[in-house]
């Protein structure tokens, strides 16, 4: 979840996902495996960030928006 407006009582994760979140978020997971949705620029900064943690690709599932330029 990202943004400046968390509502009371959230207690999950606040902020960008980055390489301490997924690695945080998934350590008592057996075998994850990641689906992402979104944009083609968000869709290819989330592949890149989960490969250089170590992913594997065919962990990865992924679908792009369509109709963004970004």
């Amino acid at each position: 979840m990202t943004g400046p407006k968390v509502p009371k009582g959230w207690k999950g994760s606040v902020g960008r996902i980055d390489a301490k979140m997924i690695r945080d978020s998934t350590k008592d997971l057996k075998s994850p495996i990641y689906y992402i949705c979104g944009t083609y620029g968000m869709v290819g900064a989330m592949v890149g960030l989960l490969s250089e943690v170590g992913i594997a690709d065919e962990d990865i599932v992924e679908e792009v928006f369509r109709g963004y330029s970004s």
